[in-house]
């Protein structure tokens, strides 16, 4: 069986504010931005001094590099999630189009068909409903796939994620000590 990994081809996933796309070599200073700031990713569940090597300093060529090799094993697919134009906040031209404003990635691919979500938002882009939009864009983009199931997760305290998945379609399925878990069955 094909994993659902191998049929994502360079999407491009348009809503009304919003382009999701391959993050590319041009967005590698607000990928390292992204992958660094640590109150962000407090509640992303990834901490990438773990895997960086020894003597090994941060770089934005690192995390572009590091990206790459996941999607080159088939780990994860991270795409770019970007403002379509300049009304995709209204009233505030400080916000720049086209721009990595955040990361959706699909990843925890398996044999039976499952996949897993997630997204993170810069802080500058939270609070204008660009998750929500986010997830149900990709939600529909990988249905097309015929997945069986399509996972997410959030830690407990992370209230935001958590009302964003139940708007998005999900249902909570469950708990442990660290994480809400939701799965969309299809």
């Amino acid at each position: 069986m094909k994993l659902l990994f191998d049929k994502i081809k360079n999407p491009v996933i348009e809503t009304e504010r919003l382009i999701i796309n391959d993050v590319t070599p041009d967005d590698k200073a607000e990928y390292y931005a992204l992958y660094t700031d640590d109150k962000l990713n407090k509640y992303w569940g990834y901490d990438y001094h773990e895997d960086l090597p020894e003597n090994k300093k941060p770089s934005p060529d690192y995390f572009y590099d590091f990206m790459t090799s996941l999607k080159n094993k088939k780990e994860e697919y991270s795409l770019a999630i970007r403002l379509k134009n300049e009304n995709s906040i209204k009233n505030n031209s400080d916000y720049p189009h086209n721009k990595m404003i955040g990361e959706g990635v699909f990843h925890n691919f398996n044999k039976n068909g499952e996949v897993e979500i997630g997204i993170r938002l810069f802080k500058n882009y939270q609070g204008f409903g660009f998750a929500t939009e986010t997830v149900k864009a990709m939600v529909e983009y990988i249905k097309k796939f015929k997945p069986s199931v399509i996972k997410a997760k959030c830690f407990l305290q992370n209230t935001a994620s958590k009302n964003t998945l139940l708007r998005s379609g999900f249902n909570n399925t469950g708990s442990d000590d660290t994480y809400l878990y939701f799965e969309i069955m299809l």
